[in-house]
């Protein structure tokens, strides 16, 4: 009997476009179709979370989601501050003007 010798060849997978390890999880949803609804940080701890047992470094992104959470809370404390200092107004930085930022409560 003769041997032959076959090669199988697998596709590349596209690292930019659709990376396997943003698409492994059970439910076939791709990270970035939940990451996208939030916030640049919250997104980012999203997406680390998600991804941190198919990337081959599990310790490196949870301690990345840890870094954006904290950079989130430090945003936040910062924000709540900012609003204290000011009484409830702040500037719009995009149109530069004074808006006041204290809720009506509804009778």
């Amino acid at each position: 009997m003769r041997k032959t010798k076959y090669k199988i060849i697998m596709p590349t997978p596209d690292m930019v476009n659709n990376p396997p390890h943003y698409t492994k999880h059970p439910s076939g949803v791709e990270c970035i179709t939940i990451a996208r609804h939030w916030s640049y940080n919250i997104g980012n701890v999203f997406k680390y979370i998600w991804r941190h047992k198919h990337k081959g470094t599990p310790i490196q992104d949870l301690e990345k989601a840890v870094f954006y959470l904290n950079d989130e809370i430090a945003k936040l404390r910062d924000e709540e501050a900012n609003e204290e200092y000011y009484g409830g107004f702040h500037m719009q930085d995009n149109e530069n003007e004074i808006t006041h930022n204290k809720r009506l409560k509804k009778k």
